[in-house]
């Protein structure tokens, strides 16, 4: 099975073998880790079209990351979807709030 990254800057790379999926994912995790300084989150949420602006406007204490900072995360080409992913707090827990998600017809396999 091949997996397709779609980072720019390892735009169109293959993951050949879970293990090459495995270490892909676990740097993208250390990534947002070590941006937001929170080593586990409590809620993760993936907001659709026309509710993106819950993360922007009910997190507390939010930091925003560009999806494209992220290394090996795949970016959303559908229109209206966002490209942000946002980490802050609701009622004390720790929430990371995806603005946008990849669909199989913008081409990604996995």
């Amino acid at each position: 099975m091949k997996y397709i990254t779609s980072h720019p800057r390892r735009h169109g790379q293959e993951l050949n073998s879970t293990t090459d999926y495995f270490n892909a994912i676990t740097e993208a995790c250390e990534f947002i880790r070590a941006k937001t300084g929170v080593e586990k989150f409590d809620v993760s949420i993936i907001l659709g079209s026309g509710h993106r602006k819950i993360a922007y406007e009910r997190l507390e204490e939010s930091l925003i990351i560009d999806f494209a900072e992220i290394p090996n995360f795949p970016i959303p080409t559908n229109i209206g979807h966002g490209r942000d992913l946002v980490a802050g707090k609701i009622h004390g827990k720790n929430v990371l709030a995806f603005t946008g998600r990849i669909h199989m017809f913008e081409g990604y396999r996995h």
